[in-house]
């Protein structure tokens, strides 16, 4: 998996972009953007995060959709608060119908747009 796919040249001075010699001479040129993978390892240990933080805390959404509260105008629009250490997460989900819910966004709850 590609976090972020974008090629990661280095500059010169005259800011052509050429093929970087090598990561430390990227970081010296002040380079400050790489290509991100995710090794096989790393993604199970996501995906574990993932199930541990959202497949326990998703019982709610679930079962009784109505009971979490309102994120917009739209009664269909939910927030539900899952806490996790000494802060949590907030999943914003979408009734969209009698027997769907669908996740839009997971949050921690420090992050800068979450609300």
């Amino acid at each position: 998996m590609v976090i972020a796919d974008t090629p990661a040249p280095c500059a010169s001075s005259d800011g052509a972009s050429r093929p970087s010699s090598s990561p430390a001479a990227c970081a010296q040129e002040g380079q400050s953007s790489f290509r991100a993978r995710l090794t096989r390892e790393a993604e199970a240990d996501l995906e574990r995060l993932f199930d541990s933080v959202l497949g326990a805390g998703f019982t709610t959404p679930r079962t009784s959709p109505f009971t979490c509260r309102k994120a917009a105008d739209s009664p269909f629009l939910r927030e539900l608060i899952i806490p996790f250490g000494r802060s949590g997460y907030i999943a914003l989900f979408e009734i969209e119908s009698a027997t769907d819910v669908v996740a839009l966004a997971v949050r921690h709850q420090i992050e800068d747009d979450c609300h």
